[in-house]
């Protein structure tokens, strides 16, 4: 009788249907986390477990057989097998040489299963040497320790934080009352702050220049005679100066409120106009204080990279939290009517200069194809370069 061996020759392209997927490396915890990812029913899945050479315990990897009919979602990790009679597995892009017909592989193959693997040649399995996924995970070792026995830990003292109402009043109800009293006075006859300072912008400001004020005077208090307890011209400098601060703390706080509910207003009656006034919710890192301000000066409603970085110095605005949720609600309104009508750039600034979103922010610059700004987003401010090759890559910015 005439014999001869078996062999793979390889076909450059897969002839046959994917039947189970070959998991290469030495732990099982890459097998488990390749299987984890495939979307299938874990229970069902059979394992054969391939040494590296004949004699060794420790495997170069494992074939995953999933349940009959099921499409797992494999990653390009795992290597697709054929399987020849039910028992003969084979990778997908190769062929035995010389042809055997599967009844005869049927009659010739002892085991359970036999897998033809390229480097080790063939490697029989019978069926107790089948695994399941549980087989691989192993319970850890039990502990000498008692776990009913817990002690109550020391009580700390409690610590009153904040005091709120069980029913805040909604933002509609709120400008609703509000809006019959704006504007419906004389100056003059508008309610007056407290003496104690906000701690808002203007109430820190107001602080140091209270500390300023009376620095100065207990210094001109120390040159005039009769010390700082007589009644002279200093203590008369002093309630002016407490005065004008008192006022002008007041208006300032008064006038940026004016400023925001005009500011909505604008966004709603005139979306392209009150984009120009947009107050940023989200800071930069910047880089001082400026001159604090009563009104909203006009921007460039473009996005830019220079901007984004931050480094100036800013007015930062007290905003009340009901006028802050009711700013970020018509500032992502007003993007998604920017991308409909395809003004990216302009979509782009709404999400990161003024809401701080640059995931947003990035994906509507990807999809308006200014692939390089959305790129450095990417890089520079979410921490994913691989987003950023890819988006490079996709507006064919290879050298970059």
């Amino acid at each position: 009788m005439i014999v001869f061996p078996l062999s793979l020759k390889p076909t450059g392209r897969p002839i046959r249907e994917a039947a189970a997927w070959f998991i290469s490396g030495e732990k099982p915890a890459a097998w488990l986390e390749e299987l984890s990812q495939w979307g299938v029913e874990l229970a069902g899945v059979a394992l054969l477990a391939l040494p590296v050479a004949p004699g060794r315990k420790t495997p170069c990897g494992v074939l995953a057989v999933p349940p009959a009919g099921s499409k797992p979602a494999v990653t390009p990790r795992a290597q697709p097998y054929g399987a020849l009679a039910g028992r003969l597995y084979l990778p997908a892009n190769s062929r035995l040489d010389p042809e055997v017909s599967e009844d005869e592989l049927r009659v010739v193959i002892p085991w359970h299963a036999l897998v033809l693997h390229p480097a080790l040649g063939p490697v029989g399995f019978r069926r107790e040497q089948t695994l399941g996924v549980a087989d691989l995970i192993e319970a850890p070792p039990a502990r000498g320790r008692r776990w009913n026995s817990a002690r109550q830990a020391e009580s700390a003292e409690l610590r009153l934080l904040s005091v709120e109402s069980e029913a805040p009043a909604s933002l509609d109800a709120v400008l609703q009352e509000a809006k019959d009293d704006i504007g419906t006075r004389k100056t003059e006859e508008l309610p007056r702050q407290s003496d104690r300072p906000t701690d808002g912008n203007a109430g820190l400001l107001g602080k140091w220049a209270r500390r300023q004020v009376a620095q100065t005077v207990n210094w001109l208090a120390g040159k005039v005679p009769g010390g700082a307890g007589a009644n002279t011209w200093v203590n008369d400098v002093q309630d002016w100066a407490r005065k004008r601060l008192d006022d002008w703390g007041s208006s300032l706080e008064l006038a940026r409120h004016r400023e925001l509910l005009r500011l909505l207003r604008m966004l709603d009656t005139d979306p392209d106009e009150g984009l120009k006034y947009a107050l940023p919710l989200k800071g930069f890192g910047a880089r001082g204080v400026a001159e604090p301000g009563m009104k909203l000066g006009p921007r460039e409603p473009s996005f830019s990279l220079d901007r984004v970085g931050g480094g100036r110095p800013a007015d930062v605005w007290s905003t009340p939290w009901q006028i802050r949720a009711k700013l970020s609600e018509a500032y992502r309104k007003q993007a998604e009517r920017e991308v409909a009508l395809k003004r990216f750039r302009r979509a782009a600034y709404i999400y990161a200069e003024l809401l701080g979103d640059f995931e947003s922010a990035a994906a509507v610059l990807k999809q308006g194809r200014h692939f390089r700004e959305a790129a450095v987003l990417y890089r520079d401010h979410l921490r994913r370069p691989i987003a950023a090759a890819h988006c490079l890559e996709e507006g064919g910015l290879l050298l970059e």
